[in-house]
């Protein structure tokens, strides 16, 4: 019952070829509301500057993390999905154009989504609880048009990019105590809210190492030309 919480146990699985470059981007908005009788699925919201991401956490009903009675205590919930299981779905707009995951495939792309509350968090009874929460995500794959006119084609062949994604918020948790087990709680309701980050758009750092690897290879080949001479 204190175990960790999870949608999903399978993690994100390896891939054979290199993405052919990684960025990282901040999420500054969305939401997602779960519920303990949400047994079908749960859709959540992510976006920030230059993109927009949804989907939908596919639960069923022995997945639901607040399926189960907690302990009064530290919380210990992490929400966890991944395209391969398949326990998530993912639709994802990069500067306005959708992009998409090889799938059946020798080497398919993947998407992850995982929200997990700050384990500080003390449940000591029944009530309404605050809290901060850190998300993390993934998206392995190309523009949707490449892999529409490569549909039998993976990852390894159209060199796939990897995209990352972090953020958080604050979440809101309705606590209940439990009918059927006493000195139980029942978390009935769990509400993300993103926040926009002080610290600077990781994406912005990430251009920057781009271009300055680019202008290093440059000095580096013209001095190599030099001494060719």
């Amino acid at each position: 019952m204190d175990a960790l919480r999870t949608l999903s146990l399978a993690f994100l699985s390896a891939v054979a070829s290199t993405p052919a470059f990684a960025q990282t981007f901040n999420a500054t908005s969305g939401s997602m509301v779960i519920g303990s009788g949400d047994f079908f699925g749960t859709p959540y919201t992510f976006a920030g500057t230059d993109f927009s991401a949804s989907g939908m956490f596919e639960t069923d009903p022995l997945e639901n993390p607040l399926l189960l009675p907690f302990s009064p205590g530290p919380l210990d919930l992490q929400l966890f999905g991944d395209t391969a299981t398949p326990s998530l779905t993912m639709s994802l707009t990069m500067h306005g154009v959708p992009w998409g995951l090889p799938m059946n495939t020798a080497f398919d792309g993947e998407a992850i989504a995982q929200f997990d509350i700050n384990p500080r968090l003390m449940l000591t009874g029944p009530g309404t609880y605050s809290t901060t929460f850190a998300f993390t995500g993934s998206f392995l794959g190309a523009p949707q048009s490449v892999v529409s006119s490569n549909p039998a084609l993976g990852c390894d062949v159209i060199t796939c990019t990897l995209l990352s994604f972090n953020g958080g918020g604050t979440v809101k948790l309705n606590v209940d105590s439990d009918p059927n087990f006493p000195g139980s709680l029942d978390i009935t309701q769990a509400s993300f809210a993103f926040k926009p980050s002080s610290a600077p758009t990781p994406s912005s750092a990430s251009l920057l190492l781009l271009g300055l690897v680019a202008l290093g290879l440059r000095a580096w080949s013209k001095n190599a030309a030099r001494t060719a001479r």
